[in-house]
């Protein structure tokens, strides 16, 4: 769920039925095994270059701004530099989103000149023990600190995100202190999904209910994250993440109705991403929904909770149910 307010720049995206982002998933492949990752570890072939070029020149086309290139570990890819080049070249504002283990001093040299607006790196914890812990892959810590250092030295805007496990939990504090001493931006997040091939896995390593209630004691869990105050609401359009605004395109190149909600709407190696952003059933029955549609209408926080339609699609399978797992987070705030 997305807030507009007298925003002029999404309201033309919206209008005119244009993606202002989208998400490119370039390979499946990764070379971390991570206890909590989303994605299934079925082999498929990577995004070839010539679907994302074709994809890329229709975005242009379209007018699209941002692209985020991610994975799997997007660095795998065989012509991951040529991608985020091809991408610079028709004006994108580009995004990348890794683990870091592939960066290296040539590498990053090289990629400095392409100049992308930022690089968003995994980190788990301040210890090589509990981040190799978490990626299943020793060496990874020292991997990833090395990168975030040459991108860095390097004058590349760098985001370290953690997301916050139980098992890493009590590292929160110390990640954001951290940060702050090495002047490094710093995002994190509580929200784990399923499995995309349906696995309940990853919720195994939710934050407990007692760490979520220290949590919100602290301030680590934002209310405005979860919940827009009434005094902002006021005025505000509400509009739905749902061939809207933004766009995932996996490996296999099937393309999805925003960035989080992986429902199928057309595949690239059939039809146009034109094609199927304006013309497709599915995104036309996406369009059509109604307020009265979701489950989520009949809850009084229902104008002004910015709930998380892809979690509901992931954790129930229908876009329109209620992502259980925010509505957690939302008590647990409602009763501070």
């Amino acid at each position: 769920m997305i807030s507009l307010r007298n925003n002029d720049l999404l309201h033309h995206f919206l209008r005119h039925k244009v993606p202002l982002t989208a998400f490119i998933e370039l390979t499946s492949r990764c070379d971390l095994k991570c206890i909590h990752c989303m994605r299934s570890k079925t082999p498929s072939p990577d995004l070839t270059k010539s679907i994302c070029h074709n994809l890329l020149d229709q975005l242009a086309r379209m007018g699209t701004l941002n692209v985020t290139f991610s994975g799997g570990e997007p660095l795998l890819h065989k012509d991951f530099f040529d991608l985020i080049a091809y991408a610079r070249q028709k004006n994108f504002n580009v995004k990348i989103a890794s683990n870091g283990i592939g960066f290296n001093k040539s590498n990053v040299r090289r990629f400095k000149a392409l100049q992308p607006i930022t690089v968003q790196l995994s980190l788990y914890g301040t210890s090589p023990a509990l981040h190799d812990l978490i990626t299943r892959t020793k060496g990874s810590f020292k991997k990833a600190i090395r990168a975030i250092r040459l991108l860095k030295d390097s004058g590349i805007s760098v985001l370290i995100h953690m997301i916050v496990l139980k098992e890493n939990f009590h590292e929160l504090g110390k990640m954001k202190t951290l940060a702050k001493a090495e002047g490094w931006n710093f995002s994190y997040d509580f929200v784990l999904y399923p499995r995309d091939n349906g696995s309940l896995e990853p919720l195994y390593h939710r934050i407990t209910g007692e760490q979520l209630g220290c949590a919100v004691r602290k301030g680590w869990v934002r209310q405005s994250n979860f919940i827009v105050p009434k005094s902002r609401y006021a005025g505000t359009t509400r509009i739905l993440d749902l061939a809207t605004v933004s766009c995932r395109v996996s490996p296999s190149a099937q393309v999805f109705p925003s960035g989080t909600v992986r429902l199928e709407i057309g595949n690239l190696r059939r039809d146009s991403f034109r094609d199927i952003w304006l013309k497709s059933p599915e995104v036309h029955d996406l369009r059509k929904l109604k307020t009265d549609d979701f489950e989520c209408s009949r809850c009084r926080l229902y104008q002004h909770c910015s709930w998380d339609i892809g979690l509901a699609f992931a954790e129930h399978g229908s876009v329109t149910a209620t992502p259980d797992e925010w509505c957690r987070f939302v008590r647990q705030l409602e009763s501070k």
